[in-house]
Order: structure tokens, then C-alpha cells, then sequence
């Protein structure tokens, strides 16, 4: 075993791995090893990103949820300032309402930059979804439905959205 990296999680009080292949690993380098052999363990904690269902949710219930508010509303266009200065109105698209939710949750959360879902984990995707779901119940009267997806990063091991 040269440098490898195992990723553990706490369950009940205890450091277990995620997976049989992990387990395998670390199990193949303990029994490598022989009484007096030192090793270097090296602790981090890491942080799990958001998951498939929740970028799913987002996209499959959250923008068009929203989206059917807005033209319901009789908001179906936006006012853009080219580079130019000129301004024209231009139709409302899904990928509008994913950055105005965006930056409506950063303001929420007084978060000075843009919000990044590429780097979000669970707990700030499901703090998104969340306001979202309350902005869009708030504004509309739409109540999305229920987030019964598992948000348990161990479910997701290995195959966290990118």
C-alpha cells in the first residue's frame, strides 16, 4: 500500500468505511504489517458534496416549480443590459431562474459572492433547496412536493455530484 486514502465515516461512536472495498484495503494493510512496524495516520475531516437527488430535486421540481410561478405571475420576460448599453427584454429561461435563486439565497444567507453548486455540499444544497421550496410557497402559493429523498452522505459514497 503506497499513499492510499480510505475515507471513513462515524457511525455510533465509531470510525467504520464506507464499503467492502474500502474495508478490504485497510484490512489487506493492517495485515501486512508486523509487530513494531510504525505508520503515519493523517486525520481530515472531509466534507461530503450534494447529492444526485438533491441536484435532481433542484432541477426536476425547483426551477420549474418556480418557472410556473413566475409566468403564472405574468412574469414571463426580464430586461438585459447588453455590453453596449443596450436594453432589451428577453424571454424568461430556466437557467434565469436557477441564477435569480441563486442569488436570492446568498442574500439570504448574507454570502458575498455567487453561490457555486459545483461546491456546495449536502447541508448547503439542502439549505437551497429548502429556501427555494419557501420562496416559491411564499410568492406563488406552489407548494413543491415533499424532499423524501436520503441526504445521507454514505448512501452516496463515491458517487457525489460533481
Amino acid at each position: 500500500m503506497k499513499n492510499d486514502t480510505i475515507i471513513m465515516k462515524i457511525e455510533h461512536g465509531s470510525l467504520v468505511t464506507y464499503d467492502s472495498s474500502q474495508r478490504t484495503l485497510l484490512n489487506e494493510f493492517v495485515g501486512s504489517l508486523v509487530d513494531g512496524d510504525s505508520v503515519q495516520v493523517k486525520m481530515k475531516h472531509v466534507r461530503t458534496g450534494k447529492t444526485w437527488p438533491q441536484l435532481g430535486y433542484w432541477y426536476a421540481v425547483i426551477i420549474p416549480f418556480a418557472m410556473k410561478g413566475f409566468l403564472e405571475c405574468g412574469q414571463d420576460s426580464m430586461e438585459v443590459t447588453l455590453s453596449n448599453g443596450l436594453k432589451l427584454s428577453k424571454r424568461i429561461t430556466k437557467d434565469d431562474i436557477d441564477a435569480f435563486l441563486k442569488e436570492l439565497y446568498a442574500e439570504s444567507i448574507s454570502y458575498s459572492k455567487a453561490i457555486n453548486k459545483r461546491t456546495m455540499n449536502i447541508e448547503d444544497m439542502r439549505g437551497m433547496i429548502d429556501f427555494a421550496a419557501n420562496f416559491i410557497a411564499e410568492n406563488f402559493g406552489i407548494v413543491c412536493p415533499s424532499t423524501d429523498f436520503d441526504t445521507d452522505p454514505a448512501d452516496d459514497f463515491g458517487k457525489g455530484a460533481k
